[in-house]
């Protein structure tokens, strides 16, 4: 079982996996990556794939579809990321019913990004997560806490990142 120690510092490039299979959005992904100053380390379209790729790459952060091709669906995709490699992952979807939604949320996911989403969120994502990991590793007492204070778990969605469809941020 390979499990990841995040020993990222501040001023290191991220590496982030995309998992997503529609390949406009992957290539989106990986330009709004680059254009913030991160490392995309692969793409996959489908989990047994990104489950290869992830033990390959070891990266800091995978971005996952919910709704996959192939068979595994993104929710399974973060459960064995959870349990093999305790790697934070960000889903990014266009499915809001309140099932999957529940169906996710029960994976700890560090963000939850609804489609169509802008790259800043794409950014405020991967900048909470590092954060995070930052305070954990060097804050006051290793706090675990958001922005304003109140306590979080490594692998919960924060709140802010989280919007549905057609609200603005």
């Amino acid at each position: 079982m390979e499990k990841r120690e995040n020993t990222i510092h501040f001023g290191e490039q991220v590496r982030i996996v995309i998992v997503e299979d529609n390949p406009d959005i992957r290539a989106l992904l990986t330009v709004l990556i680059q254009q913030y100053g991160y490392s995309p380390c692969g793409e996959a379209d489908n989990g047994m794939d990104a489950i290869r790729l992830i033990k390959k790459t070891l990266p800091d952060i995978v971005f996952i579809d919910i709704v996959l091709g192939g068979s595994m669906n993104g929710v399974e995709l973060a459960d064995h990321i959870n349990k093999e490699f305790r790697i934070p992952f960000v889903y990014i979807t266009g499915y809001t019913d309140e099932q999957r939604f529940e169906q996710a949320i029960q994976t700890f996911p560090a963000a939850f990004i609804v489609k169509p989403f802008k790259g800043e969120e794409i950014r405020g994502a991967v900048e909470r997560i590092m954060n995070h990991i930052h305070a954990k590793k060097h804050g006051p007492g290793k706090s675990s806490s958001d922005p304003v204070g109140r306590p979080v778990r490594y692998g919960a969605v924060h709140p802010g990142v989280i919007r549905k469809a057609g609200e603005k941020t």
